[in-house]
Order: structure tokens, then C-alpha cells, then sequence
């Protein structure tokens, strides 16, 4: 069975965009933060088309072509749509960047994605032997041309169609229009993408719209799950599960203040899309983050170092679905740098306790008052624990944390060379290194 699962993300960082639709509210202060509708807005510094698709080619030169291009449709000027491919792996991911012409940083942060994936390296490596991603930047170049939302196609009527300007190309998604019918070439563009690729994930970028929260806050992101009619309920409930993983991954660096989306979206609204099977596929992914969870403590317990690396928990009658695996180290910072330096992604959930967070100023708490609290915060590691980690990239992992009489990942964790315990299991596995190096912690 094919799901459908709308949302639309925010991410920063590797890739630097924000949701919902742009433009200020009537109210806000001319030259402040906001765009007004009639403010100069400078663009010296972003790619227009002609430099975008000069950026593109010497992406794919540089790369050796290991980002390859091809162009899968035109505008309604005639402007050629690239799709930018990297990667090898069978789940094929498409990212579409600026169907709105005044969205532009969504674009900017693809091209840099493309340059960090195309060079390589052992984090991407392994990311890109997972899954083939798909880039169509800037999908609407005549609107961007003439930075604003919809294409140009002053003769547009009908739907989504501003009259004497053109059609809104986010709105021409619908499954049930035909390519060869869609009245929106950019918009067919995508469509005909998609059914040639068959892409397992589809993420559309925008640019958040002004407004804060209700203690005042500026609103960074914007997280959306499916709620037009028909959208089946198991479809609702995976696509609240991505959002929950969206919000998690985002919120603890700080600076990011998440908002959530609840207004009716219509069927054909371009958003965020999981094929096949979401609850066969979730159940297979938990199972193995399970059976990797239990193969992590096993080591650490057949080392004698459960005392020194804590594993978690698993109370008696519960489930753990192991989003993250996460030990607790006495020097965690130094295992860390140990970590990275060896290839081997990390996170810390969460590096600044609840009471300590500035959104909880109010409660006057400070340093020292919950002490267990803040000692955890500055013990937490999380490491890889994604279902397809493979048996030697795990036994890599656990050869790099536990020691055998010292090793630098030992006097890292905290373990000198009195303390170190027997030998580590992994210890035949010294020296051999995986097909993928391992990344990220949850991945």
C-alpha cells in the first residue's frame, strides 16, 4: 500500500531553511525584521538563475561527477529545471527548493548541501551509501527572477492563479492532475520527477512567515503534519512521529523556536511525503535499533564497565524503541573529541537541563539546584544507533568507547589503565575497518 505523509520541515544548519508561507503581517515595523510589501530588499548576495546553474555546473566538475545533473522540465519562460543527483544508496530522498520565487535562502542552502555531499568524506560516505539524494533547486526561476510567489503566468485563470501575475506552484500537487494536464509546467516538472524516481522521502522548503509565540518568542520553524480529508490515520499518526523526530532535533541547540502548524491543508499542497508501508517499515526499523541497543549493552557489560559506561535503562514491562542510545560517561566531552576524530558521529540530548533553559528563566532556578540533573546533562552521549548500522560498524563503535588497558577512547570515558576491565570484546575487530564508517547518532 502507498501512504502519503505531508509535513514540511525546517532544518538548519546543512540545510538553512524555514516553513510556511512568507510575507509580514500588515502590522509590522517598516524596516524592521519583516519584508514589507513595497521594501528594497537587496539579493546582491544569492544566486540568480543564470548563477545558480553556473554554481550547479561546477558542483558536478569539482565532484568529478559524482553530482550529476540533468534537466527535467522547463519553466513557463522557458527557464530549464536541473535535478542535481548524489549518492548511491536505494532510498531515494528529493528536496524542491523555492516553488515560491521570494523564498530564496532554501536554494542557497541546497547548493552548499550539494558541495558538502560531492566532496565526500567518511560521514557522507556513509550517509550516501543509504540513500540517492535528489535536488530540484529554485523550481520556480521566473518568479525568482522577479522575487515574488508564483510563477509568471500573467494569462493564468482558474485555480491558485493570481490574476495578471501567475499560478501559486506549491498549490499544483495534486495526484489526481495529470502532468500533461497540470495548467503549471513547473509543477509538472515535479510530478514527472517523482514518478520517474519514486522517491521514499519528498521535502518541499519555505520560508517562515512572521509571528512569535505566546511568551513573546520569535517562531524559527514550523513543523506540519497531514490534516486535509482523507488522509488516513496511520498516515496522521507516522507523519506526528517525523514531526516529534523534526522538533526533538531541532530544539536542543537553543536557538531554534519550533512552531506547529494546525490549519486545513488541501490535497494538492506540495509538502513532505513517506511511500509504502510506513508501520511495516517502523516496525522493522525499532526491531533493529532494538537488537543493536542490546548488542551495545552486551559489550559493555561482558567489559565490567557498566559502572563507568552507564547504558540505558529498560524498566521491567516497558518497551524501548532506542531513537537514541545514550550512555553516560564521566569525562564525556573528551570521549567525544575521541569519537569525531575516529569518524564516529555523537549528540548529546540535552547539553543544558530543563531548569537551567532560558525559555524557564522565569522560575529563578540556577546552577546547583538540581545537581543530579546537571550532572547527567554533562554526561549524556548518544552514538549511533540507526537501523542499518551494520555488525562492524557497530563493533568499531564499541572498539573505539571500550578499553582494553587504556586505550585513548578508555582515558577518555574516564577509564585509566587500572581500571579498564578484561580486554574488549571487539578487540579482533582492532584494525579492520567497516565498508561505511558509521555518522550521526539516530540516524
Amino acid at each position: 500500500m502507498r501512504r502519503i505523509v505531508p509535513t514540511v520541515a525546517t532544518a538548519i544548519a546543512l540545510i538553512i531553511a524555514v516553513a510556511s508561507p512568507a510575507g509580514a503581517v500588515p502590522q509590522t515595523i517598516p524596516n524592521g525584521p519583516w519584508v514589507q510589501e513595497r521594501q528594497h530588499v537587496s539579493l546582491e548576495r544569492l544566486h540568480n538563475y543564470e548563477e545558480m546553474v553556473a554554481k550547479l555546473q561546477q558542483i558536478s566538475q569539482s565532484t568529478q561527477g559524482r553530482v550529476s545533473l540533468e534537466v527535467v522540465g522547463q519553466s513557463n519562460e522557458g527557464r530549464d529545471l536541473y535535478l542535481a543527483r548524489v549518492g548511491t544508496g536505494p532510498t531515494k530522498v528529493l528536496y524542491i527548493t523555492q516553488q515560491h520565487g521570494n523564498e530564496p535562502l532554501g536554494t542557497e542552502a541546497a547548493l552548499q548541501l550539494l558541495q558538502r555531499a560531492g566532496k565526500g568524506g567518511a560521514g557522507w560516505n556513509a550517509i550516501l551509501s543509504q540513500i540517492t539524494l535528489l535536488v530540484i533547486p529554485k523550481v520556480n526561476p521566473d518568479g525568482a527572477e522577479r522575487f515574488q510567489r508564483e510563477n509568471h503566468d500573467p494569462d493564468c485563470a482558474g485555480a491558485f492563479c493570481n490574476p495578471g501575475v501567475g499560478f501559486d506552484v506549491n498549490r499544483w500537487h495534486d495526484p489526481a492532475v495529470a502532468p500533461e494536464a497540470n495548467p503549471v509546467p513547473e509543477a509538472a516538472a515535479v510530478q514527472r520527477t517523482f514518478a520517474r524516481y519514486q522517491p521514499s522521502f519528498v521535502v518541499d522548503y519555505h520560508h517562515q512567515g512572521s509571528y512569535v509565540s505566546d511568551d513573546g518568542d520569535l517562531i524559527t520553524g514550523s513543523i506540519f503534519w497531514p490534516n486535509a480529508a482523507g488522509v488516513p490515520a496511520s498516515s496522521i499518526a507516522l507523519s506526528r512521529q517525523v514531526c516529534v523526530l523534526i522538533y526533538d532535533t531541532m530544539s536542543h541547540y537553543g536557538f531554534a523556536e519550533q512552531g506547529v502548524i494546525l490549519s486545513r491543508m488541501q490535497p494538492g499542497l506540495s509538502t513532505f511525503y513517506v511511500l509504502d508501508d510506513g508501520s511495516a517499515h517502523l516496525d522493522a526499523w525499532t526491531e533493529a535499533r532494538q537488537r543493536n541497543a542490546a548488542e551495545y549493552t552486551r559489550l559493555i557489560g561482558d567489559a565490567g564497565l557498566a559502572d563507568t559506561v552507564v547504558p540505558p535503562a529498560v524498566l521491567a514491562g516497558h518497551r524501548h524503541i532506542f531513537n537514541q542510545y545514550v550512555i553516560r560517561v564521566p569525562r564525556r566531552d573528551e570521549l567525544r573529541k575521541h569519537l569525531t576524530d575516529e569518524g564516529i558521529g555523537t549528540e548529546v540530548y540535552y547539553p543544558v537541563p530543563l531548569h537551567l533553559q532560558e525559555c524557564f528563566a522565569y522560575l529563578g532556578a540556577k546552577p546547583g539546584d538540581l545537581p543530579n540533573c546537571e550532572k547527567s546533562a554533562g554526561e549524556v552521549l548518544a552514538i549511533p544507533i540507526y537501523p542499518e548500522l551494520t555488525p562492524p560498524q557497530q563493533e568499531r563503535i564499541a572498539d573505539t568507547i571500550l578499553p582494553d588497558t587504556g586505550t585513548p577512547g578508555a582515558r577518555a570515558a574516564g577509564v585509566g589503565p587500572g581500571l579498564a576491565g578484561p580486554p574488549s570484546p571487539c578487540e579482533r575487530h582492532r584494525g579492520r575497518a567497516p565498508a561505511a564508517w558509521p555518522t550521526g547518532p539516530s540516524r
